[in-house]
């Protein structure tokens, strides 16, 4: 049977996904390393990212919108039930899960401006709220890693169970298109979605720099 390509990712989604990965993954890595300095460049770039993504999921392009994905419990227990979903995009599981690591990412990020090391690190707003709260916070940012690192394990492996069933979220998620059936239902959806244009992306990239920056002290002195 025939089968063609069907668009179901815009490049804005994709880029920050990818963005979104490299930003986590450095935080991470500058967190078990020690180096603060570089630890807090890279959780700039993840709460930037996670604030351009919380406007895209209210502005973009149709299967970035929460109003999209976000169907509510009913949904992910027929979900769960009997694994019925015929959309685009992100099924009830994987709302769930994006809404989960951008929750934990986005409270790392918070609580991460108020935290310290107690010995040369002090996040940009750690001196306005008192040692003793500020130490309470850089707690709730560090317990908060290993829970952080089991949704990223649960990600992870949901992609690749997905893709021994036959179901490739890899790829799409690169190259913003999915390969079906030339009958698939799939397809008529697909021709109906709506596509953000790239000016709000922009727009909305930059408001996120913009806020991330001040919450980093970037633009303020």
């Amino acid at each position: 049977m025939e089968r063609i390509m069907i668009r179901v990712w815009d490049g804005p989604l994709r880029l920050f996904k990818w963005g979104f990965v490299f930003a986590v993954t450095g935080a991470v890595l500058t967190g078990l390393s020690g180096d603060m300095e570089l630890h807090a460049r890279f959780g700039f770039a993840a709460g930037a990212l996670v604030l351009f993504r919380l406007f895209w999921g209210l502005v973009g392009s149709e299967t970035s919108r929460f109003s999209h994905f976000v169907k509510g419990p009913e949904a992910t227990r027929a979900y769960l039930r009997d694994g019925s979903w015929g959309g685009l995009g992100h099924n009830p599981l994987g709302a769930l899960s994006i809404l989960a690591l951008l929750g934990l990412v986005g409270f790392k990020f918070a609580t991460g401006l108020f935290s310290n090391d107690d010995i040369f690190f002090d996040g940009p707003w750690a001196g306005w709220i008192g040692k003793e709260v500020s130490d309470m916070l850089t707690g709730w940012h560090d317990q908060s890693t290993p829970v952080l690192y089991a949704v990223i394990g649960l990600h992870v492996a949901a992609i690749f169970w997905y893709y021994a069933k036959g179901e490739d979220l890899f790829g799409p998620m690169v190259i913003g298109e999915k390969n079906v059936e030339a009958e698939d239902p799939l397809v008529s959806k697909a021709a109906a979605l709506h596509w953000a244009p790239l000016w709000r992306a922009a727009a909305a990239a930059a408001i996120a720099l913009f806020f991330a920056g001040i919450a980093m002290r970037y633009w303020i002195t």
